[in-house]
């Protein structure tokens, strides 16, 4: 079973990157459904999926958890890290 997902991109417009968060939200719903229907005996709340969005230069790092029945909460840990070279 997954528990995270990723989504790398080489060119980066403002539609991309809203489109790949999307994406990603709706992956991390996804495992976390999964994870609930197959192992009964884990606490959907204790459930934390990473994400991981690099466009170029631009990285950002979200987790989303399970608090409540079907309120799905996606917090971001790091946006827009830029690599020094």
């Amino acid at each position: 079973i997954d528990i995270s997902t990723i989504e790398v991109s080489k060119n980066v417009t403002t539609t991309k990157v809203k489109d790949d968060h999307l994406k990603l939200v709706l992956e991390a719903k996804t495992i976390i459904v999964r994870i609930v229907n197959t192992f009964h005996f884990i606490k959907p709340s204790s459930i934390l999926v990473s994400t991981l969005q690099i466009c170029q230069l631009k990285t950002d790092l979200t987790f989303t958890t399970l608090e409540l029945p079907s309120q799905y909460v996606t917090k971001y840990i790091y946006r827009k890290i830029r690599a020094i070279m």
